[in-house]
């Protein structure tokens, strides 16, 4: 009995406001259109009821590459498609957005395509640079070709070799490691490089050994000279920088710190610290540390106003405008980071590194969010 008054007090509630809706009708000009139907949000009027506005309520039907979305037919967009003669796949790991880069000729400008690494693998891609300067380090006149197998150059990006290793075991044996399998290594005469599916197996991290074809050692055009990074399979890695380091340097490094032997013998770890999340800009002010401390004495840097990374300052204690610093004796693999330099705001990346005799390993650094806040970098 309740239910059916209920109904009856709805039905004459409904009624009502259907002649309160038809009396303003009445009041406005009959030029106007009045629709009592108002729906909300999400939902369109059909036959003067409101419905879901992505419902079929039709038997309509769309043409090809597109498909029937609510009232509208819309285009159903095929995943991008690279031609595998001239171009490669090049994946954004944030936006998934593919792009199409080309694999041959072109400018020393543009990037490499660097390819998601396969199951249980990692691609890993970069450019080589000096040093001295920080300078590309290329051919005299590049044409943006791969270097070809035994070419013999004994100049340039293709009198090198770059080979990736399990970083721990190159640590503690640079000259017996042997390298991990990958399916191709390229560097091109612009000082581009890239090594496709590296086979990771148990390693955890993997290093990245530069030097002369003619093997690893002090001599030749750089000393050996490397970075390491977190093994991470099923996905690639860009903008890896490499440097070569000319034996030059190193005793121009020995004579200025004041190292009785030269400073190779124990190894040099460098630290570069960039002054942005993106971009080439380099941080001034910045103390490396080491778990978490700073190490007075194992850190060196170069004077506050030379951009070179030739003559180390042995009185400064901070980067300067060249943002880089060198750590000795840190003997093994062990969590290195920096203090200062950036807002509060942020913090520096800590990575694992160390200063492993007879090699010059580099490492780049750059600003994050520090616990709880935003970095403006």
């Amino acid at each position: 009995m309740l239910s059916k008054m209920a109904q009856t007090r709805g039905k004459l509630g409904n009624l009502g406001h259907g002649l309160v809706a038809a009396s303003a009708c009445v009041l406005l000009s009959t030029s106007v259109s009045c629709n009592e139907t108002q729906c909300g949000d999400g939902t369109i009027e059909r036959n003067g009821k409101c419905e879901q506005a992505d419902n079929n309520t039709t038997a309509s039907t769309c043409g090809a590459g597109t498909t029937l979305r609510g009232d509208k037919c819309e285009p159903i967009l095929p995943p991008t498609k690279c031609d595998p003669d001239t171009t490669a796949p090049d994946t954004d790991p944030v936006t998934g957005v593919v792009t199409c880069i080309g694999t041959g000729g072109g400018s020393c400008n543009s990037p490499l395509a660097c390819p998601t690494g396969a199951p249980g693998k990692m691609t890993i891609c970069g450019r080589i640079f000096n040093v001295d300067d920080g300078s590309n380090f290329a051919a005299a006149n590049p044409t943006a070709t791969m270097c070809p197998a035994g070419n013999g150059a004994t100049t340039g990006p293709c009198a090198l070799q770059v080979n990736p290793y399990d970083a721990i075991q190159f640590s503690l044996s640079p000259g017996t490691a042997s390298p991990l399998p990958s399916s191709s290594i390229y560097i091109d005469d612009c000082g581009r490089y890239k090594i496709t599916d590296i086979t990771l197996g148990s390693a955890t991290f993997v290093g990245l050994g530069l030097d002369d074809r003619s093997g690893l050692g002090p001599t030749g055009l750089t000393v050996t000279s490397g970075a390491a990074v977190p093994a991470a399979a099923g996905t690639a890695l860009k903008d890896l920088d490499l440097y070569v380091v000319k034996g030059s340097t190193i005793v121009s490094w020995t004579a200025s710190g004041g190292f009785a032997n030269s400073i190779l013998a124990g190894g040099v770890y460098l630290n570069v610290f960039k002054g942005a999340s993106t971009g080439t800009t380099f941080a001034p002010g910045v103390t490396i540390t080491r778990g978490g401390q700073m190490q007075p004495a194992d850190d060196y840097y170069f004077a506050a106003n030379d951009a070179m990374r030739t003559t180390i300052d042995p009185a400064a204690n901070a980067t300067g405008v060249n943002g880089t610093g060198i750590m000795v004796n840190s003997s093994s693999l062990g969590a290195h980071g920096g203090t200062g330099g950036i807002p509060a705001t942020c913090a520096w990346e800590t990575k694992v590194g160390a200063s492993i005799p007879g090699i010059v390993l580099v490492q780049t650094r750059r600003p994050v969010n520090a616990t709880g806040q935003t970095c403006p970098l």
